[in-house]
Parts: structure tokens; sequence; C-alpha cells
């Protein structure tokens, strides 16, 4: 049962990570966009 506690923990981590990452993926994008526009 521990066992499946720490897959959870791992399965949760990761799937907040990806969130993040969702979150900031678009804005690093329109950063670099941005930047390239202003040179």
């Amino acid at each position: 049962m521990k066992f499946f506690n720490i897959l959870l923990d791992i399965n949760g981590s990761l799937s907040t990570k990806f969130t993040e990452w969702k979150l900031l993926y678009p804005s690093v994008f329109f950063i670099i966009i941005f930047k390239n526009a202003g040179s």
C-alpha cells in the first residue's frame, strides 16, 4: 500500500510539473517572438 502511495505521489508531482510547463511554455514562446520582433 505504501508503494502505491509513492506511485501516486510521483504521478501527482509529474502532472503538476506538466501543468506548469503548459502554462510556462506559451509565455516563453511569446517572449521569444517579441524579442525577435523588437530587434
